[in-house]
């Protein structure tokens, strides 16, 4: 594991129900903003996708995307769940 991916943190891996599993990498997209939690990321994405009504209106769709993604990258270290699963 790349020892940049947890800057900052005093850890290798993270025990998750009884399983080591090593942080997620998700890297930023430059182009894009963040916000400072997901449920304002998702807020904004559905502020951008409820004013998008037609096709030609797809990019103001992708780009409320990149900004969850990037809140992501940015604000939070992912581990998989070990399911795969959502709960």
């Amino acid at each position: 594991m790349k020892k940049e991916i947890l800057e900052g943190l005093d850890v290798v891996n993270i025990e998750v129900n009884g399983t080591i599993v090593e942080p997620l990498d998700l890297k930023e997209t430059p182009m894009f903003a963040n916000r400072e939690t997901l449920m304002e990321a998702f807020e904004y994405a559905q502020s951008v996708l409820d004013r998008s009504t037609d096709a030609e209106s797809a990019i103001y769709g992708t780009t409320a995307i990149q900004v969850i993604w990037n809140t992501l990258a940015t604000k939070y270290h992912l581990i998989p769940k070990e399911d795969g699963g959502s709960r």
